[in-house]
């Protein structure tokens, strides 16, 4: 724990032991000896320092608590020093039951926190009596039946308002039940497509309380376990749990866990669709991507609709132009971002951010597209910082102290932007000086996702795409609706078409022509308008250099990431 996270710590648990206490700030400050304006400094959001070392043993003398816990050592109120290290970690064994009331207890001690699930397989919380009944046929024969109850507790928990659940697990494990692959062999076909579509409903009623994303478990690897807010962490071993009470370890792992989403290649938003299609027989390459075609490759990454129409007709554009192999379908089979690297990229949509900082490297840059926006200039395009229409923000400044909600830290307009916006606002060049602004950034895996946050009353601000924010306004109303725009970001050149650079000179020519001539095609008219895509320039890749622009001012301002 750095010394900020201490602070932080030390202030809302102070504010804690006053308000348990009963007594005014006045009060408080009198029983301790101390002026009310000193307590006021203490318990103040700009305050960056500890008392004296006789003021905290003081604070926890007088509310009864220990000092570890005041300062976030432990979360036992109660716990020394010396216990915290004996208690660090613990290992229970399991006994197989799934009423294990140790779970049960840890649940509920977790009620309000979030809780980060890597299951062994299906989410338990989530599985049909049939797959329940076939995983345990060969144990206790009490086993299924006690299954299935916890998991209808644990699914009616997550129906809950204040349920806050992350699920994170490999692609292949879902791939893999839903082929009939392992020790699913023997369920029959029906029982694992009835299993497929009952999560796919499931993850739509429940959205954004619970969200599951999946990783590339080639590219990625996770033990199970289960992270109970900043409670407890217990790692599953087959016949025990390690269960680490420590708050060092449970952050060590919240860390692993956030990595594993940042990995994600299928986002919370995009996963029913791909469950519906694996229950009804297609493979999982076939599944869709964004509404946004980020990552839209011609080789590796699905695009839905319009998109897959106009993409399409890129690649047979270029077929008859002299290059061979080329894809007559797309899909989406690598990690967010792996396919930068492979050599075999032929056509594929990015990510801004992702063109200046790796991209570079691997990528050349074919074409930006021009979209039929107001909010767009040619091939410049911004984002757009929305707020419920009922927030009374009049601009950014007021949502100091406020929750923003981020589609994920490597995307220009969903988090570059923002970052850039708040680091212009703290005009500092002394990193030690810079505060957290917002008093919480929520991931939500995609922009539409954000937009949710904001209705449900979830987060009070997002850096939204101005494509993305015209799509949804165009195709799904109820996406924006009793949101407003509350300023938009300076402008620069939009998502660009790219290859790989190795693709030689004549290949990327032909790459263009296909492109442009989907752009003219007369057919694709329809599909065009439905995509709001209006041309497409050629742009020099210094072009991008104020992407890049933003994100080093916002370091130089010692805001390194959005807090």
């Amino acid at each position: 724990m750095n010394r900020t996270e201490t602070v932080e710590t030390f202030r809302q648990r102070l504010s804690e032991v006053i308000e348990r206490a009963g007594l005014n700030r006045s009060a408080f400050a009198a029983e301790l000896g101390l002026d009310r304006s000193t307590l006021s400094q203490l318990l103040s959001p700009g305050n960056d320092r500890l008392p004296r070392a006789e003021t905290i043993v003081a604070i926890a003398r007088l509310a009864q608590v220990s000092v570890d816990w005041l300062l976030g050592l432990s979360q036992d109120e109660q716990q020394s020093g010396a216990q915290l290290l004996e208690n660090a970690l613990q290992i229970e064994s399991a006994a197989g039951l799934p009423a294990d009331e140790r779970l049960q207890q840890w649940h509920a001690e977790a009620s309000g926190y979030k809780i980060r699930y890597v299951p062994m397989s299906l989410p338990d919380l989530l599985k049909t009596q049939a797959v329940i009944s076939h995983e345990y046929r060969l144990s206790d024969q009490r086993l299924p039946a006690l299954r299935l109850e916890q998991s209808e507790a644990r699914l009616a928990y997550s129906r809950r308002s204040e349920t806050d659940f992350e699920i994170c697990s490999s692609l292949q494990s879902v791939v893999g039940f839903a082929r009939g692959e392992g020790i699913w062999r023997d369920l029959p076909v029906k029982a694992r497509r009835e299993q497929l579509a009952h999560i796919s409903q499931l993850l739509e009623e429940l959205y954004p309380s619970l969200r599951w994303f999946l990783f590339d478990g080639r590219r990625q690897f996770s033990v199970p376990y289960t992270i109970f807010g900043p409670k407890r962490a217990a790692v599953y071993f087959g016949n025990m749990y390690f269960v680490f009470n420590a708050t060092q370890q449970i952050r060590v792992l919240t860390r692993h866990f956030e990595d594993l989403i940042r990995a994600a290649t299928v986002q919370p938003t995009e996963l029913p669709a791909m469950l519906r299609e694996l229950a009804s027989g297609k493979n999982a390459d076939d599944r869709p991507a964004d509404a946004t075609g980020q990552s839209a490759n011609v080789r590796s990454a699905g695009v839905t609709g319009s998109h897959r129409c106009l993409v399409g007709r890129t690649g047979t554009g270029i077929s008859p132009r002299g290059l061979r192999d080329v894809p007559a379908r797309l899909s989406r089979a690598g990690p967010f971002g792996a396919e930068w690297r492979n050599p075999d990229l032929l056509f594929s949509q990015c990510c801004g951010m992702d063109f200046v900082t790796h991209g570079q490297a691997h990528l050349r840059l074919l074409a930006t597209p021009v979209y039929a926006t107001d909010d767009c200039n040619g091939p410049d395009y911004c984002s757009l910082i929305v707020v419920r229409a009922d927030d009374p923000a009049q601009t950014l400044a007021n949502l100091r102290a406020r929750r923003a909600a981020v589609n994920m830290p490597g995307s220009h307009s969903g988090y570059n932007v923002l970052r850039y916006l708040v680091a212009s606002l703290l005009q500092s060049d002394d990193a030690s000086q810079v505060r957290p602004f917002f008093s919480q950034v929520l991931g939500s895996g995609s922009h539409a996702a954000s937009l949710q946050l904001l209705q449900t009353d979830q987060a009070d601000c997002a850096a939204i795409d101005c494509v993305t924010f015209a799509l949804l306004a165009r195709h799904r109303p109820a996406a924006i609706h009793g949101l407003r725009v509350l300023t938009r970001s300076p402008q620069v050149p939009g998502l660009p078409y790219v290859c790989h650079n190795t693709c030689s000179e004549d290949t990327v020519q032909r790459l263009r022509n296909g492109l442009f001539a989907a752009l003219n095609a007369p057919h694709l008219a329809t599909a065009r308008a439905e995509l709001l895509l209006q041309d497409a320039v050629v742009l020099p890749a210094e072009a991008y250099q104020p992407v890049q622009q933003m994100m080093v001012h916002a370091q130089r301002a010692g805001y390194t990431e959005l807090s």
